[in-house]
């Protein structure tokens, strides 16, 4: 006898610890949580979309496409720093525009349109190209999206709030990669990446690219009066000028000295491949590392909420110069592939609440421009970076290049305790 279908009582029973859970998120977040929600679903999307092919990338242009380490690192950072400068105008633009979502839908519009393009990619620089033009889709996204979060979340739960876009986003990181491990696996590879296989990802990363961009269109943003003073040119306060907050300056230098030995985490893959972990199995093990981020992302955030950002970040650059020291002395594959785990656990600790940190030192009438900073610091230092490591690495060997970046980490932490937010209260210092 065939069993009966439920009730409807047991449908609600059977789904009520998911509905619980997530009204308690939204709950948590308040009035703007279906903004921060709709968001973190579209970054997640997006990031399943770029994490099948720019985790491949680095393998796909050295290893396919015959290019050097030291062309990696000018494509990455040139893509990254040219691309800084959109963040910077973006941000400053969002602030003078009614609404800051057409700019958040033509950044995620302009990079879902380069995945299919790569998959015909013929050159290494035509590769760099087309990587060029997904970082200038970011550079126009990030800050409008970031400043539309800080709006819209309340003083004390900022963190939280980025937690939840950062965790989405992350858990994309995952599935994106594992996908990818997917395809890779059904079509055989294992020691190496052949055009087809990379053009197979390519293809299939634009599925998920797209409904991103469809997904912000469900986006309600409720338009704010023209902030036209705030775009008048004068001596005391240029149009691109520093934001006028001492502590935020501060911490724009801290952020920069960070990002010079925070080169492209294409050098990790690489040091990966040069460890003789096999295709496979280091797809896996970039999902695991983006796993135990998405797991600390949340938590660690809605931490910083209660027990100050700056101990969190302190923490997290600490965690980062030990895993690029390791990266440089490792001598084994399972020491690499541990270091790679562990190094999820730094961007789960800083990454959200790094965000909010910028939102707590912010002026209100200006997160536009100050998120355009946050990221322009962050992109334009990557073009050093990026170049450093891919000579260091050229001429001495992988643990030069780690050893720098462990450095700079280590000078960032210590100049961040002299960042002193404008009140304790409002940034949970």
């Amino acid at each position: 006898m065939p069993a009966e279908p439920p009730s409807p009582p047991q449908r609600l029973a059977a789904s009520a610890p998911r509905a619980t859970a997530l009204g308690a998120l939204r709950e948590a977040l308040g009035p703007g949580a279906r903004t921060v929600l709709l968001l973190g679903l579209a970054s997640l999307l997006n990031d399943i979309s770029s994490e099948m092919v720019l985790t491949l990338l680095p393998i796909f242009l050295t290893g396919t496409l015959g290019a050097s380490l030291a062309t990696v690192g000018v494509i990455e950072g040139v893509a990254e720093s040219t691309a800084a400068f959109m963040r910077l105008a973006a941000g400053r633009v969002s602030d003078a525009l009614p609404r800051r979502l057409p700019l958040v839908i033509g950044g995620y519009a302009a990079s879902a349109i380069t995945k299919p393009l790569l998959a015909f990619a013929a050159g290494a620089w035509a590769a760099g190209g087309l990587r060029f033009a997904d970082r200038l889709g970011k550079g126009v996204r990030s800050a409008p999206r970031d400043a539309l979060i800080a709006d819209v979340a309340l003083a004390g739960r900022r963190g939280l709030a980025f937690g939840v876009h950062r965790s989405a986003d992350t858990v994309g990181a995952v599935g994106g990669v594992l996908l990818a491990a997917l395809v890779l696996y059904l079509a055989g590879a294992d020691t190496a990446l052949t055009r087809e296989q990379f053009r197979s990802v390519a293809l299939l990363a634009a599925v998920p690219g797209l409904l991103a961009v469809l997904l912000l269109t469900r986006v309600h943003e409720r338009p704010r009066a023209p902030r036209a003073p705030a775009l008048a040119t004068t001596a005391a306060r240029p149009r691109f000028g520093l934001p006028s907050r001492p502590a935020e300056r501060r911490y724009l230098l801290v952020v920069f000295l960070f990002a010079l030995g925070n080169s492209s985490d294409a050098f990790i893959i690489l040091r990966m491949v040069d460890a003789g972990i096999g295709l496979t199995a280091l797809l896996l093990l970039v999902a695991g590392r983006h796993l135990v981020e998405a797991l600390l992302s949340l938590p660690a955030s809605a931490l910083s909420d209660r027990v100050g950002r700056r101990r969190l970040l302190f923490g997290g650059f600490a965690i980062y110069a030990l895993i690029y020291a390791g990266y440089a002395a490792a001598s084994s594959a399972t020491v690499v592939a541990l270091l790679t785990l562990a190094y999820g656990a730094y961007y789960g600790a800083i990454e959200g609440s790094s965000r909010a940190f910028v939102a707590d030192l912010a002026d209100p009438a200006e997160r536009g421009r100050s998120f355009g900073w946050y990221h322009f610091v962050v992109a334009v230092a990557l073009l050093p970076a990026s170049i450093i490591a891919g000579v260091l690495w050229t001429v001495s060997g992988p643990g030069a290049a780690f050893l720098f970046g462990s450095a700079c980490a280590l000078l960032a932490a210590l100049l961040l305790t002299t960042v002193r937010p404008p009140t304790a209260s409002a940034a949970g210092a």
